[in-house]
């Protein structure tokens, strides 16, 4: 017995709020160690790379799936997003201050990015046992990246502000 679409994408509704990326970084203003300038052209590039993968990601047929195969081709698509939105994170230098959280936005990234693709085929194995876990391990891990994404994002806003 197979799941039917809704039920993949009641589990995997994580996965779509992580797409959107919507908490951005904010403007700074603070004098200390790195200039303000530089500190805004750090959040501009990350913010850069952050439209471009929401952009990219709301093309992909993440939440209206015709079917289970049709979710698992969605995803496919979601790995080159990802890749390149790590890309993107590593080739920007970030202000010394927040060096340590940008490493972990980006390390937090590739876990994702990982998790994803090691499940997605479970998605269209036929056995709703392991559709289920595939699924279930994708929402765990949106819903985890998503806490991580925001928390760090806020760290580095935080930091630049001071």
């Amino acid at each position: 017995m197979n799941m039917d679409v809704r039920t993949i994408r009641r589990l995997l509704l994580p996965l779509l709020a992580v797409l959107a990326l919507s908490v951005g970084f904010a403007a700074c203003g603070g004098d200390d160690g790195t200039s303000t300038d530089d500190k805004n052209e750090y959040i501009q590039k990350v913010n850069d790379a952050q439209k471009e993968f929401a952009d990219g990601a709301a093309k992909l047929n993440l939440a209206n799936p015709d079917s289970p195969e049709d979710f698992k081709k969605s995803l496919d698509g979601l790995d080159p997003l990802l890749s390149g939105i790590v890309s993107d994170l590593d080739g920007i230098e970030p202000p010394e201050e927040v060096q340590a959280e940008h490493d972990k936005l980006v390390a937090s990234m590739r876990d994702y990015q990982k998790i994803v693709n090691d499940n997605k085929e479970g998605l269209t194995s036929g056995e709703q046992e392991s559709t289920q876990q595939s699924a279930q391990a994708i929402a765990t891990a949106s819903s985890k990246f998503s806490t991580e994404f925001d928390s760090t994002v806020d760290q580095i806003n935080s930091k630049l502000r001071e």
